[in-house]
């Protein structure tokens, strides 16, 4: 069931139905578990301040209700495969907080939808299908459906959504297991806020200027393309892998950057731990970007915020190299570079915090299918031995 803006106008609200009854069906509803809405069971919710927050259905700790829900106002463009990138990179990332819990199944999914009133009518038609279509494109690929959501008039354009799953306690990984001597592995990329900021650039003189004497107009386009490819590559395989490689935790990296996801992840360790991390894995390019601009992003500190970023994996140092070959063996096909794994820390004793080392080593993460990203996989399982 879609709900939809009562102060919608009546034409603008016939021709956004006939959008959605076009793209989903006439007949698709929402099931909702009554355990979700059901008042006591709200109030029984325990929630992490990471990922999923969840509930005990049953009160038996055999049976839990798992749900999150994000929301992403894209920068669009008017090409017709950004538009379906847009939605796919939305649905990504709302299935991203399921993954970091290493659920690699979702039962039930719904699609938020802020139309703009900026927009007319012709462009609405031609941008809203699109981004619908990419959003339940990726729902498909892992493996679940929408089957409902809520549209509204905004000022911006906003996607996003509802994931949801019911599961027993074996099918998920608390992110609280982290002990001394675990390798911690990044799973994408760093610096798709700046590749898509710089992509922007090409058509701002005065932001170009700053950057063009460390990196080429070709060489932006191709950042951006990788950071697009990155942002709507799902994190459901390296989900799978956690159970695999005994995972002890792990989260997934957005809008607070690395070292902010790390910390918060430290926080809710059971044993006394600090995330150290040696090596920043950073789409080619954007590092000295970063620096042309005056370091405005903080790309370096790790606090540059991502979208639909990867998975930071606390794993057992004997398993870390093996879980990042086979995420290069997954991901060797379609989704090359971007979508490998890389070693970039150790966990130690401490105080439940997380820092970068004063002087991180830079892997710039070239574009998909080139040699040098065939060597920079071929090398990745060499960083466990290196760091300190």
């Amino acid at each position: 069931m879609w709900v939809i803006n009562p102060r919608m106008s009546m034409p603008g609200l016939k021709r956004l139905n006939a959008i959605l009854t076009e793209s989903f069906g006439a007949d698709r509803t929402n099931h909702l578990s009554q355990s979700w809405t059901c008042e006591r069971a709200v109030q029984a919710m325990h929630v992490l301040p990471l990922n999923c927050p969840f509930i005990n259905v049953n009160k038996t700790n055999e049976i839990y209700l798992l749900k999150r829900s994000i929301s992403v106002c894209p920068a669009l463009h008017a090409h017709k495969n950004l538009c379906l990138s847009q939605g796919r990179i939305a649905c990504a990332n709302v299935l991203s907080d399921l993954y970091a819990m290493g659920i690699t199944e979702c039962d039930n999914m719904l699609m938020l939808l802020s139309v703009s009133q900026k927009m007319n009518e012709k462009d609405r038609e031609k941008v809203m299908p699109l981004m619908i279509r990419g959003f339940r494109d990726a729902a498909e690929e892992g493996g679940t459906s929408v089957t409902g959501g809520q549209t509204v008039i905004n000022p911006w354009i906003i996607v996003g959504g509802v994931a949801s799953v019911v599961c027993q306690p074996n099918e998920f990984i608390m992110p609280d297991g982290a002990v001394p001597g675990d390798v911690l592995v990044l799973t994408k990329p760093l610096g798709t806020q700046v590749a898509v900021n710089a992509h922007q650039w090409l058509d701002q003189p005065e932001r170009w200027n700053k950057i063009k004497l460390v990196v080429t107009r070709e060489e932006v386009k191709e950042a951006y393309q990788e950071a697009m490819f990155s942002m709507a590559t799902l994190n459901r395989t390296a989900a799978g892998l956690m159970h695999k490689f005994q995972a002890h935790a792990a989260t997934d990296v957005t809008g607070f950057g690395l070292l902010g996801h790390a910390n918060n992840l430290a926080m809710q360790q059971r044993s006394d731990v600090a995330f150290v991390i040696h090596n920043l894995p950073i789409i080619a390019k954007m590092t000295a970007i970063s620096k042309a601009y005056g370091n405005a992003f903080r790309l370096l500190q790790g606090l540059s915020a991502e979208t639909s970023g990867g998975l930071l994996v606390c794993l057992p140092r004997e398993q870390a190299a093996k879980f990042c070959a086979e995420m290069k063996t997954h991901s060797s096909g379609a989704q090359g570079a971007s979508g490998g794994a890389w070693i970039i820390g150790i966990v130690e004793k401490g105080e439940r915090s997380a820092r970068i080392i004063e002087k991180p080593r830079i892997i710039e993460v070239p574009k998909r299918g080139s040699l040098a990203a065939h060597q920079e996989n071929s090398a990745t399982a060499e960083l466990s031995t290196n760091l300190s």
